[in-house]
């Protein structure tokens, strides 16, 4: 039997607030979904969906939270757009969280249509996301700290014969529900095959950029 859908409370307001759209702010949200570039920064479609509508940052931002949520449950439950938008529609007049109720519903649903398509700049940029994110554990951040250790006699008391330089390699990640973090000591020869390591990550990147641009592939960038 198939999942009935619900409006989450979290995205109730973002669902009133599109349904309410003017026509002519609703018409132009759309054709813009449909011409921007798709990116890794959702920050950055956001700001350029809000800089030519008459929309804040804000309402962008949580439109595009709803909009995605629906698309990847769609996704998921593997629902053709037509098929979804009226359990969408049905899910709305059922929760009693948007009022007024849209008096076009044909209109509506055609423009849910077009926001949940597959090749928007907001459902590529989203996915693409999704692909570069969805795995156990996701890079956060890391530092290394250098000391010297030293190296005692048998008699503590005497001055140390000899030191040792350590670093210690902190990795940050995040899991799906949480952030963690360990250390790794190296000495200098692991920090040297380290970094040769990523150098030649690097260098696999160049050639897959290369065939990339060949093929006239869009290559989403992460920015710093």
């Amino acid at each position: 039997m198939p999942t009935k859908l619900q409006v989450p409370e979290r995205h109730a307001g973002a669902l009133a607030e599109f349904v309410r759209l003017p026509p002519e702010t609703l018409s132009l949200f759309l054709r813009l979904l449909r011409e921007e570039q798709p990116t890794l920064d959702i920050g950055d479609l956001i700001s350029t969906v809000a800089a030519q509508t008459s929309l804040d940052r804000g309402q962008v931002s949580d439109i595009f939270q709803m909009l995605s949520s629906l698309y990847a449950t769609r996704e998921n439950l593997g629902m053709d757009v037509g098929e979804f938008v009226a359990e969408v529609r049905t899910a709305i007049e059922e929760s009693g969280k948007v009022e007024p109720q849209p008096a076009d519903w044909k209109s509506l649903e055609e423009a849910f249509r077009h926001a949940l398509a597959a090749d928007t700049a907001l459902s590529i940029s989203a996915k693409a996301v999704g692909v570069l994110t969805d795995h156990p554990h996701v890079y956060w951040y890391s530092r290394i700290l250098t000391d010297l250790r030293p190296v005692f006699r048998t008699d503590l008391g005497e001055r140390p014969p000899a030191m040792v330089v350590v670093h210690n390699l902190k990795i940050a990640y995040r899991t799906a529900s949480e952030y963690r973090e360990f250390f790794v000591a190296l000495d200098t020869l692991d920090v040297q095959a380290l970094r040769d390591i990523l150098d030649r990550a690097l260098e696999k990147e160049k050639s897959l950029r290369t065939m990339a641009e060949k093929s006239n592939l869009c290559l989403l960038e992460v920015k710093s």
